[in-house]
């Protein structure tokens, strides 16, 4: 039975300001005053923490992600445009040539001879 998991709760504003009050004045966070209220004690377990502050962007090619977000919008384009019916043949070929013109500039950026 390995992890703890979590429970999502919908509340009216009025009882979540509420129960955010008390947990307050019990000087804890929202999560710990839940734990402390339902009888829940972590004191003394390990518990597996994900690290979230790990940046993960900076091992992202920033010009693979401008490429791949100019291609997307051209896509997009024409999947919007025949949806409405409103791009015929000669507009879908001419959206089609821009998108291989991108890929054809993306690779001789990144061609390494």
């Amino acid at each position: 039975m390995g992890g703890y998991k979590q429970v999502k709760v919908n509340l009216d504003p009025e009882v979540h300001e509420s129960l955010e009050l008390d947990a307050v004045s019990m000087n804890m966070n929202l999560a710990e005053y839940f734990r402390y209220r339902l009888g829940i004690d972590f004191s003394g377990k390990s518990r597996f923490r994900k690290n979230r502050t790990q940046d993960n962007s900076k091992k992202l090619d920033k010009n693979l992600l401008y490429f791949l977000s100019s291609i997307s919008k051209e896509i997009n384009a024409i999947s919007e445009n025949l949806k409405f019916g409103k791009m015929d043949t000669r507009l879908i070929l001419i959206s089609l040539l821009e998108i291989r013109e991108l890929l054809k500039n993306f690779e001789s950026k990144t061609d390494v001879n």
